[in-house]
């Protein structure tokens, strides 16, 4: 009679984390999809990502904040007119995309899109250094999503 409680606890448990896996990993998808699939007009699209591991600093969320300030209030009009898009993606559960832009650490990534499939990417490696100057840094992430929008950019 133990032996079945506990059998039947640890299948609850189970059932438990497996539904709770499935939700992350649905939710993980949902954040990080293309442009393309969650409805934006087709055309020229920006997308920026902000990338990080599990484990972030002050000086990550410093630069993850810069970042999406400028998309959403500098570039506030495309945002609306779905040209820019902003992505936060946890690398450490999104293989394919850090292995793509090469990230290994936080990051920022600028990609642009032609009717939905990726034309040409930046990865902000310059991040971390200014970090320390926000007049640097702000101008730097500023430059790279006005160039991209113009059409841009490199690689």
């Amino acid at each position: 009679m133990k032996v079945k409680k506990v059998a039947s606890g640890l299948l609850l448990c189970f059932a438990l984390i497996s539904i709770g896996f499935a939700l992350g990993k649905e939710v993980t998808l949902r954040r990080v999809r293309p442009a393309s699939e969650d409805g934006a007009a087709s055309g020229y699209q920006v997308m920026v990502y902000y990338m990080y591991p599990s484990i972030r600093c002050v000086t990550c969320n410093k630069i993850e904040k810069v970042a999406r300030d400028i998309v959403h209030e500098d570039y506030a009009e495309a945002v609306k007119g779905g040209r820019l898009k902003w992505r936060e993606v946890n690398i450490s559960e999104n293989d394919e995309l850090a292995g793509r832009y090469n990230v290994a650490s936080s990051t920022v990534v600028v990609v642009r899109l032609k009717d939905g499939r990726e034309v040409g990417f930046e990865r902000l490696d310059k991040v971390w250094p200014l970090a320390e100057k926000p007049a640097e840094l702000t101008a730097y992430i500023r430059e790279s999503v006005r160039s991209a929008l113009e059409g841009g950019g490199s690689q």
